[in-house]
């Protein structure tokens, strides 16, 4: 014979596949943050990851302390860029341009 369900199954099990899809969903988005906060001995260190639009992405990372950029799309080939200065140029320009702004 088959048994009928009762009302509080039905909420307990749409509950339970619901707590489940969102919490695919969370580490579908957020996969890239967080396996950059599993630190470990390998040489390569994720630094940033972002999509830019239409299905590009950029990530930027670094091996052996030289900096590179990804940036990756659904229907193309990749390109990857050496970044020769790193960030220490950027955040050394942006406290220069701070500096001549408050004299």
């Amino acid at each position: 014979m088959q048994q009928a369900y009762d009302l509080q199954t039905i909420i307990i099990i749409i509950t339970f596949l619901s707590i489940l899809i969102f919490i695919s969903i969370f580490i579908k988005n957020k996969k890239d943050f967080i396996k950059s906060h599993f630190k470990n001995d390998n040489k390569i260190d994720l630094i940033s990851s972002s999509p830019i639009g239409n299905g590009n992405k950029a990530t930027l990372f670094e091996v052996y302390n030289k900096q590179y950029l990804i940036v990756s799309s659904k229907n193309d080939i990749s390109n990857i860029l050496e970044i020769e200065n790193g960030l220490n140029y950027f955040k050394n320009n942006n406290e220069e341009k701070r500096n001549e702004m408050v004299i």
